[in-house]
């Protein structure tokens, strides 16, 4: 804006506050709503995702923000403030019948909420009343449940607690603030939080990368000479970094999390569509934690627990099944591929869901599916292949899908 003043050049007189609220403001709405517009065209061409997120502003006023997902992008539709309207299941369902039939029953595939029971029991009435729309939970919500509910642990609680004494002594107080920084060549050390589950985690990962120059700090001339030392909060803090025990901790939680904190690094990507991936991913990191944890099943026991209540409760849906199936880099993986063969039922599924009573439709679906499969005509060309490892899947299938044969 300064810019365009500027370029303006001398002489510019800006809008006063009736110009702002009248026919400019009018001016930026119509233009908003042309751009939105603009996204219905892909809409109608390719459908779309509707997301509902739930939250809650600093004036205590309860929001419901609605957007709208294609491949060409993601547009803010609108905002519907709840707080005076009881947040019951009817409320939300005719709230979230009313955005799917303002942006077309027909384009909308994919309705994507929160966790919150009554956002969950709106979804799925919303599938029933629309048989054609597929519902979901929030994927990196459904993740920091899980890191929520790791957290109930009692070797979670204590390590935070510990990692949080460590890091509040450290940026309460400018000389170790600075020596930590000078140990860690100027690498911050992340502060675990009260609320946010996953950066918790993070933290832990974080502290625990730097256990050794966190280590080197308490044993360094420069802090045993220095006027802190003494102090018995300083004692506290010293005798933390040294404690071995709750290292083995650090090392425990983190081989827990790590690999779901990768999941939610995955979901939380806006650089690719994250529904081929979710259902390879979450699985992944599930074994990798049994893989981890082979001498110690009990311990691990409880946390893969909390994973499986999860999976089974919200996530295993016939949509990421079919997100793993259309990747490439699965379909085209001999190993996954087998190991996951029963996906293929779950595809099946949504094509029965989706044509409905239109055989030929199916017919045509099922067709295009063993051609993609058995890596028929461009599919099963070298370049085409080669290209699953480095490019993302909806590249890969504007690039070679729409030249197949009968796609």
């Amino acid at each position: 804006m300064i810019d365009a003043m500027c370029a303006y050049g001398s002489g510019y007189k800006g809008p006063n506050f009736n110009q702002l609220c009248g026919p400019l403001l009018a001016k930026c709405v119509v233009e908003t709503r042309n751009f939105v517009d603009g996204f219905r065209k892909t809409w109608r061409e390719t459908s779309c995702t509707i997301m509902a997120d739930g939250w809650t502003d600093r004036k205590r006023r309860t929001l419901i923000n609605f957007l709208v997902y294609c491949p060409k992008g993601t547009v803010f539709l609108k905002s519907v403030d709840a707080t005076d309207s009881s947040k019951t299941t009817d409320f939300l369902f005719r709230l979230f019948k009313d955005v799917v039939n303002f942006v077309g029953l027909e384009h909308v595939v994919h309705f994507v909420t929160d966790n919150a029971s009554n956002m969950v029991a709106a979804g799925r009435r919303l599938e029933d009343e629309f048989p054609s729309i597929y519902w979901s939970p929030c994927a990196a919500h459904c993740v920091n449940l899980i890191l929520s509910d790791f957290g109930k642990e009692d070797v979670v609680k204590t390590t935070v607690a510990h990692a949080s004494g460590i890091t509040k002594y450290i940026y309460n107080h400018c000389f170790p603030l600075y020596l930590m920084r000078k140990f860690t060549k100027g690498h911050e050390i992340l502060r675990p939080s009260q609320t946010s589950f996953a950066t918790n985690f993070i933290a832990l990962q974080s502290i625990y990368k730097h256990k050794a120059d966190l280590y080197a700090m308490v044993i360094s001339n420069e802090w045993t000479t220095c006027a802190y030392y003494k102090e018995p909060q300083a004692k506290k803090f010293t005798k933390a970094v040294l404690d071995q025990k709750f290292w083995k901790n650090y090392a425990i939680v983190c081989q827990l999390s790590e690999p779901l904190v990768q999941v939610l690094r995955i979901v939380d990507n806006n650089e690719r569509p994250a529904i081929g991936y979710l259902f390879a991913a979450f699985h992944a990191a599930r074994d990798e934690i049994v893989k981890r944890f082979q001498r110690k099943k009990e311990l691990a026991k409880p946390f893969l627990e909390y994973i499986d209540a999860q999976w089974d409760k919200h996530f295993d849906k016939n949509l990421h099944a079919s997100g793993f199936w259309f990747n490439p880099n699965n379909q085209y993986n001999i190993e996954l591929r087998e190991k996951y063969n029963f996906t293929t039922s779950r595809v099946l599924d949504v094509i029965e869901r989706y044509t409905g009573k239109d055989i030929a439709l199916r017919s045509a679906l099922t067709k295009e599916m063993k051609i993609f499969r058995n890596g028929e005509g461009n599919f099963g060309r070298s370049t085409a292949i080669n290209d699953c490892l480095g490019m993302l899947a909806d590249e890969w299938w504007q690039t070679y899908g729409c030249s197949a044969p009968n796609l």
